[in-house]
């Protein structure tokens, strides 16, 4: 494999030591940086010319990309985008010039260089500093996103959590693998707190599966931007409250922005509903 490929491979960015160990001599690597081909990060560290510019500042800083700002780069669902990169930061170091950075966090739970070379934070670490950085729901939504995708486990998660000093066990206790979506468990969390009997992602004959089922029949569908946007979406959507309709079920289906900007209401509207019964097949 060659040298860029690697690096594509290793997120754009890497320790001269890990690509050492892979294979590429002191000399190759010289003549790399003299070239152009890579960039000098700071010592020890090269970077291709187009690697992700918040990988690339991290390593600069002597840290890793973590929190939400790795979670983002990921994939997974963040609730907004922060103004600020998050680095992850070995405990061995020392912190004056993390802190002096303005538009940077940094959080000093990650391993040891040693333990792992990656400019980008292991997911167990990434894990705990959202729990402990983010607010809950906004933490419960991104950490539902990477189990659902599989990208972590409750077990790696309850190891993760029960070295930290905190007490996070009732976070644990809100998240929900089965979750589809960062408006789905930001909902389902909500509406719990609220008392309210809520399940994600239930089956419903003739339907398919519904975002979450509050009581008997009250049905929340969260309609995300990049997954109902289509006018096949739209009409699919349509056809599925129809079919809900007529199944006895009162279907609520909430806009991202509903979701996120106009909460007060939907939880007014919500509450109405539930007083009514609404949510309750009648007897």
């Amino acid at each position: 494999m060659s040298l860029t490929n690697t690096l594509q491979s290793m997120h754009g960015v890497a320790s001269v030591a890990s690509l050492k160990a892979r294979g590429f001599g002191p000399g190759l690597l010289r003549r790399a940086v003299s070239s152009g081909l890579v960039e000098q990060v700071r010592k020890g560290w090269l970077a291709l010319p187009d690697a992700p510019p918040d990988l690339v500042r991290a390593v600069s800083l002597r840290g890793r990309l973590g929190c939400v700002s790795a979670a983002e780069y990921r994939g997974l669902w963040v609730h907004l985008r922060s103004d600020n990169v998050h680095i992850a930061v070995p405990r061995h170091s020392g912190r004056a010039t993390a802190h002096a950075t303005a538009g940077v966090i940094a959080h000093w739970q990650s391993e040891n260089w040693s333990a792992d070379r990656s400019a980008l934070e292991s997911l167990p670490d990434m894990a705990l500093q959202i729990a402990t950085c983010l607010p809950s729901e906004q933490a419960i939504a991104t950490l539902d996103s990477a189990l659902n995708r599989e990208l972590l486990t409750m077990a790696q998660l309850i190891e993760g959590f029960e070295s930290s000093r905190l007490d996070l066990s009732p976070l644990l206790r809100l998240l929900d693998p089965a979750s589809q979506s960062g408006l789905e468990s930001l909902c389902r969390v909500r509406l719990a707190r609220l008392g309210l009997p809520v399940r994600s992602q239930v089956l419903i004959q003739d339907v398919g599966r519904v975002d979450l089922l509050v009581g008997d029949r009250l049905i929340i569908e969260t309609d995300g931007r990049e997954w109902h946007s289509s006018t096949e979406a739209f009409d699919n959507d349509r056809d599925r409250d129809l079919r809900l309709g007529l199944l006895g079920y009162r279907a609520l289906r909430l806009t991202y922005a509903q979701v996120v900007r106009d909460w007060p209401l939907v939880e007014l509207s919500i509450r109405a509903m539930v007083a009514r019964g609404e949510h309750l097949w009648p007897r």
